[in-house]
C-alpha cells in the first residue's frame, strides 16, 4: 500500500502542472477562467463518484475501479491534440497553425494570436535550462510571479480543506438523523455545484473577487464548526452519548437533561459547516489557484516554476495533515478551527492587496502585468482610467 502511495504521488506531482500549462496553452484568452476549471469539477467529481462507489463496496474492490478509468483515458489521449507552443518550439510551424486554426475556428482572429505565440516561441528558444533558473532567482518580475503562485498554494492548504476533508467521518461522528458516511457525500456533491457555478461566473466575475468572497466564506464555516466542538465539550456534552447504531437507531442513557429533538439537530451543525466550506472552496480556492498556475507564469520559466508550486502545494498539504492531531491534543480542535479563520482572513487580505486580476488578459499580457508593466484594454464604452489593484492597468472601458 506505501509504495502504491507513492507511485501515486509522483504521479500526481508530474500530472498536475502539465494539466494547469496545458489548458492554459489551448484556451482562448476571453474563456481561460471557464477551460482551467474544467480540471477541478473533473477532480471534484471522482472524489464524488469514489465515495459513492465506497459505500457499497470494500477499499481493494474500489481501488480497482480507477484501472478502468485510466485505461479509457489512455486511449483518448491519442486524439488529444498537442498544445501548439509546443509545437512551434520544435520547428512544426504548420501543424501549430492547423491546431490553433482546428481549436479557434474560423470567425476568431487565429493569425494574429499565431503570430504573437511564435514572438514569444522565439524569444524563449536561445534559452538553456539553466538561464531559466538563474532567471527564477534573480529576476524580479519572474520571482514575484513564483512567490504570489506559491503563497497562493500555502493558502489552498490553510483553507483547511484537506484536514475537514479527511477528518469529515470523524466531524460528523455525532450526526443521529444521517450516517455520517452518507453524510460525507453531501459536501462533496455540494463542492461539486459550486464549482459548475464558478464556471460561467470567473469570466465575467474576474478571479479576485471570487477569491475573496470564498475565502471570506470558509472562514465563517470554520467559526461554526469552532462553536459547534466548544459547545460539544462544554454546553452539550450530553449529546455525545447518544449512539448511532448500524440501523440508524438511537439510544439515551440516564437522565440527560436535553430533549431528544434538540440533540438530533444540535448534531447537524458541523455538516451545515462542512456544506458552507465545501460550496464557498468549490466557488473559488478550489479552481481559480490551477487557473492561475497555467497562465500567471512567465512562459520563459513556466515548467520549472509550476513545478516548484506544486511541490510548495503538496508539502503544505502534508504538513497541515500531519499537525491537525497534535494541534488537536495541545489546543483542542475549536482553537484550531478558529486559527483557520485567521489564515482565511488573511488570504483575503493577500489576494487584495497583491494579486493582479489577469480576467481578460493572454497570456504575454499577464506576463507584462507581473513585470509592473502597464496594459491596455479596449472595450465599447468609454471611461478614463481605471485602477484593478496595486498592478495598473489603463482600459478604455
Amino acid at each position: 500500500m506505501v509504495i502504491g502511495r507513492v507511485i501515486i504521488g509522483l504521479s500526481l506531482g508530474l500530472i498536475i502542472p502539465i494539466i494547469s500549462i496545458y489548458i492554459a496553452d489551448l484556451a482562448p484568452k476571453e474563456h481561460k477562467g471557464f477551460y482551467g476549471s474544467i480540471f477541478e469539477h473533473a477532480f471534484i467529481i471522482g472524489i464524488l463518484m469514489s465515495h459513492f462507489i465506497g459505500i457499497f463496496v470494500s477499499f481493494r474492490w474500489l481501488a480497482l475501479v480507477p484501472v478502468v478509468v485510466l485505461l479509457f483515458q489512455s486511449l483518448l489521449l491519442t486524439w488529444q491534440p498537442y498544445s501548439p507552443y509546443w509545437l512551434v518550439s520544435r520547428g512544426l510551424e504548420k501543424r501549430g497553425f492547423r491546431t490553433v486554426k482546428y481549436l479557434r475556428g474560423p470567425k476568431y482572429d487565429f493569425l494574429s494570436e499565431f503570430e504573437e505565440m511564435k514572438d514569444v516561441v522565439k524569444e524563449n528558444a536561445t534559452w538553456t535550462f539553466m538561464d531559466r533558473v538563474k532567471s527564477l532567482i534573480f529576476n524580479l518580475a519572474y520571482l514575484r510571479a513564483i512567490i504570489i503562485i506559491s503563497l497562493i498554494m500555502v493558502f489552498v492548504e490553510l483553507t483547511g480543506i484537506s484536514v475537514v476533508a479527511s477528518y469529515s467521518t470523524s466531524l460528523l461522528e455525532h450526526s443521529i438523523l444521517i450516517h455520517p458516511k452518507v453524510a460525507s457525500i453531501l459536501p462533496t456533491t455540494i463542492q461539486c455545484i459550486s464549482v459548475l457555478i464558478f464556471t460561467f461566473l470567473v469570466d465575467r466575475i474576474g478571479r479576485k473577487p471570487l477569491l475573496i468572497v470564498s475565502g471570506a466564506g470558509i472562514a465563517l464555516s470554520h467559526v461554526i464548526l469552532s462553536i459547534n466542538s466548544f459547545g460539544l465539550q462544554f454546553f452539550w456534552p450530553q449529546c455525545t452519548q447518544f449512539e448511532t447504531t448500524t440501523n440508524f437507531t438511537h439510544t439515551v442513557s440516564g437522565n440527560l437533561g436535553v430533549s431528544e429533538d434538540f440533540c438530533n439537530h444540535i448534531t447537524l451543525i458541523p455538516l451545515l459547516a462542512l456544506v458552507i466550506l465545501r460550496f464557498m472552496y468549490g466557488l473559488g480556492w478550489g479552481p481559480i489557484p490551477f487557473v492561475l498556475l497555467g497562465e500567471s507564469l512567465p512562459s520563459k520559466v513556466r515548467s520549472i516554476s509550476a513545478s516548484v508550486a506544486i511541490c510548495v502545494l503538496t508539502f503544505s498539504n502534508a504538513l497541515t495533515l500531519l499537525l491537525f492531531p497534535y494541534l488537536e491534543r495541545l489546543i483542542g480542535d475549536y482553537f484550531v478551527f478558529l486559527l483557520y479563520v485567521l489564515v482565511n482572513l488573511t488570504s483575503c487580505a493577500f489576494i487584495l492587496f497583491f494579486v493582479p486580476e489577469t480576467k481578460g488578459l493572454n497570456l504575454t499580457q499577464i506576463e507584462e502585468l507581473f513585470k509592473g508593466k502597464v496594459i491596455f484594454l479596449r472595450c465599447k464604452v468609454r471611461n478614463p482610467f481605471v485602477r484593478r489593484d496595486v498592478y495598473v492597468v489603463k482600459t478604455d472601458c
